[in-house]
């Protein structure tokens, strides 16, 4: 558990020198964040009052509303009008390419008219000072030019795109048709035509009419503020104001136009339908009306049954109830007949024709999403879903009146004969003339046709009438309008937006250089993620040698006093273990700084007068040895028995009077195993002897075993951390190693920090 613990604790540790860096880089370069604030808010002020473009919106509102008018007379009528409205669904005709196209042929938005103004482009829209027209272009032709007013009666035209060297020097006048690079265009000076533009270059441009609906079309908000009511708002954020005001005040005035047409293709669709009716019971009643004129005549017969009046007086009111059911019978069947004709699958059904409010409801609900799927298809909208709502809608609308209608049929052929029941139960007169059996039938025929006829003429009046009411569908709550501050630039957002980059712009720096930095860079990171003693830091040297004499008597330079601490550090040790007078000063990797390390702490020794000798034990180096820059037998001549006498490989007072030294001696071909000889411990217990401090400048531990096996004599272990070098991922194995006490008394130096 302790040991899962520790773990933990080293995981924990490895995360944290990233974020202490990223801390301590922001602390240490403070002046960065100050300096990039006040250059990111210049850039801001500039941007803001030079460069960014100008907007402002405009909103409209709508409400959609119940035709009071043509609701009371099509009651009056018998004529359901009174749908619930899908809201959303209005919100995409709005939104519509189909629309837009509309409104942009409408108000020529294909042409635009700019000025430089500093460094952001401004449009002039209706305050141009010349007007243009391109006769011989098509909507999608795209190209620019610059005309220049020079005086009252010229203008200049010249960068044609598809020539830019052609200047045309124009008389400006009414309807004035100029042949130039691009096909003729029609000039014209506006209202705002005066001396404020002369020598103003005004770029021109005609752009592709689709693609500047759709541009707007994209631009163009429209939202249902509150579900609960029928209200749309139509908004458009864009320059200038003028014309997001006609753009939302034309789609306004489209959509009721549309919604007005859409009412009388109704209702004109229904029209042809009964005219169609009407023909063909006309050439009925001509044949019935020959039929009887042809049996009359025969048997010269003024009378055909005056015995049977009575009986035909007293059942006229029956037969015309069953020849109102079966006008009515006929007229549902034909309009089955109509709906399930694979012909006019898409076709809007004749409304008003049938005699059932429910039946003619879902008739108008069905056309309307005739027409509005006819117009999301129209519009190329990109919005599947709609359509697909549409057409799960129609489909089920469209199952419900053949239903409803094969009902109505047949509870209209059982009321015809549940009266003719009881006609037959009357009494009735039993003689009936063979005359008048041949008559009957076809007198029966003539007055069904008739008053079918007559029904059908009443329900093309009322149509007449309905198509005569033009009242619009929605009521215009706001015309286009809004605040006159832009809402584009917004100085505030902008403005925090500066100084939010002016932080964490060199904070993206900062971070940056510490996730690429991967190395030890200060006593943070050496306290965050080992736990082992931190003895002290070594500032940076300039010019420095291994070999090096940094520690100077009676010297107050931060080097000396770095050293005095390291040295304080290694006493307090040593009194709290037995014996603590050999220090072994290793390293994880080379160029650490261990040489440096050992010779100036092995001086700092001797200049408060203690005795101590510096070994060393890079047998295989010698770099040490190499900056004494004497040839003396060494360690190894004693440790392969070359020498049995120990002063004979022993430098007395090499720099100071306390200040012995061994060299390496000559490179032995097993260094390792002559470490491992008996002669190197009676060697250090011999020095131990005669010495305060045994100063080992060993190998790096991670290269060769040397360091390893040195350390069963060394009382403590000081591993150099070389800053800006010694890579932090290599920490994490030190202190696992401290956590096992693979070395005794392990601490930690970090050697070259810059100050």
């Amino acid at each position: 558990m302790v040991q899962e613990q520790k773990t933990i604790s080293t995981e924990e540790n490895n995360k944290r020198p990233y974020t202490n860096n990223l801390s301590y880089s922001i602390r240490r370069n403070w002046y960065w964040f100050v300096i990039s604030v006040i250059i990111c808010l210049i850039i801001a002020f500039i941007y803001i009052t030079y460069c960014s473009p100008v907007a402002y919106t405009r909103t409209g509102s709508v409400l959609f509303k119940d035709n009071n008018s043509a609701r009371i007379l099509s009651q009056s009528l018998e004529y359901p009008t009174d749908i619930k409205r899908n809201i959303e669904n209005e919100t995409f005709i709005f939104k519509s390419k189909r629309l837009m196209l509309k409104v942009a042929r409408q108000l020529n938005l294909d042409i635009n008219y700019t000025i430089n103004d500093d460094l952001r482009k401004t449009e002039l829209y209706t305050h141009s000072p010349i007007t243009v027209s391109f006769p011989n272009a098509s909507e999608t032709d795209q190209f620019s030019f610059v005309a220049i007013p020079i005086s009252k009666s010229k203008i200049h035209l010249s960068n044609f795109s598809n020539d830019n060297s052609k200047i045309i020097a124009v008389n400006l006048k009414e309807n004035n048709t100029v042949s130039t690079p691009l096909g003729e265009i029609v000039i014209n000076p506006s209202i705002y035509y005066d001396a404020k533009y002369f020598d103003i270059p005004i770029t021109i441009t005609k752009e592709n009419l689709e693609k500047i609906a759709q541009h707007y079309s994209d631009k163009l908000n429209v939202r249902i503020p509150k579900k609960s009511a029928s209200v749309i708002d139509i908004s458009l954020n864009d320059a200038p104001v003028t014309r997001n005001e006609d753009i939302i005040n034309t789609i306004i005035d489209l959509y009721n136009e549309e919604f007005i047409n859409d009412k009388n293709q109704i209702i004109t669709n229904t029209l042809d339908f009964i005219n169609e009716r009407l023909l063909f019971i006309e050439k009925e009643l001509d044949n019935i009306d020959a039929g009887i004129d042809s049996v009359i005549p025969e048997k010269k017969l003024t009378d055909v049954n005056p015995e049977t009046n009575i009986q035909i007086d007293n059942s006229d009111l029956s037969n015309q109830k069953i020849i109102d059911l079966q006008n009515k019978k006929t007229l549902a069947r034909d309009i089955s007949d109509y709906i399930l004709d694979p012909k006019r699958s898409s076709e809007l059904i004749p409304a008003y024709t049938i005699s059932d409010a429910n039946i003619e409801k879902q008739i108008t609900e069905y056309n309307n999403l005739i027409l509005k799927r006819s117009k999301l298809i129209l519009s190329n909208s990109d919005e599947k879903k709609p359509i697909a709502d549409l057409n799960k809608s129609i489909t089920l609308i469209k199952q419900n009146i053949i239903r409803d209608i094969g009902n109505f049929v047949l509870n209209t052929e059982n009321k015809i004969k549940n009266i003719r029941k009881l006609e037959s139960e009357k009494i009735l007169i039993p003689v009936v003339p063979t005359l008048q059996t041949q008559i009957s039938p076809i007198e029966y025929q003539q007055k069904t046709k008739e008053a079918l006829y007559l029904y059908l003429s009443k329900k093309r009046e009322d149509c007449t009438l309905f198509h005569s009411i033009r009242e619009n569908d929605i009521q215009i709550i706001d015309q286009a309008n809004g605040p006159e501050k832009p809402t584009s630039p917004n100085i505030t957002l902008i403005a925090l937006a500066a100084f939010i980059a002016g932080i964490v712009l060199p904070m993206f720096v900062l971070w940056l250089k510490a996730g690429l930095k991967t190395t030890v860079r200060n006593r943070n990171d050496i306290e965050d993620m080992l736990s082992m003693p931190f003895f002290g830091d070594i500032p940076l040297q300039k010019k420095k040698q291994p070999g090096d004499i940094a520690v100077r008597r009676n010297s107050n330079d931060p080097t000396s006093e770095a050293f005095r601490m390291i040295q304080a550090n290694v006493d307090s040790t040593n009194n709290k273990a037995q014996g603590g007078k050999v220090i072994m000063i290793t390293s994880l990797t080379p160029g650490a700084g261990k040489t440096f390390t050992s010779i100036n702490l092995a001086v700092s020794f001797a200049l408060v007068q203690k005795k101590v000798a510096l070994v060393d034990l890079d047998m295989r180096k010698g770099t040490l040895s190499s900056y004494i820059n004497k040839s003396y037998s060494g360690i190894s001549d004693f440790l392969s028995g070359k020498t049995n006498n120990i002063n004979d490989i022993i430098i007395k007072k090499a720099l100071y009077e306390t200040f012995d030294f061994i060299t390496a001696g000559p490179v032995p071909q097993n260094p390792s195993e002559l470490l491992f000889s008996n002669r190197f411990d009676i060697l250090i217990q011999d020095l131990k002897k005669h010495y305060d401090y045994i100063v080992l400048d060993s190998t790096t531990s991670n290269t060769v075993a040397d360091a390893t096996i040195i350390n069963r004599i060394s009382d403590l272990t000081l591993f150099v951390i070389r800053a800006n070098k010694t890579d932090r991922r290599q920490l994490s194995e030190l202190e696992k190693q401290y956590r096992n006490n693979k070395y005794n008394h392990m601490s930690v130096i970090l050697n070259g920090v810059k100050p």
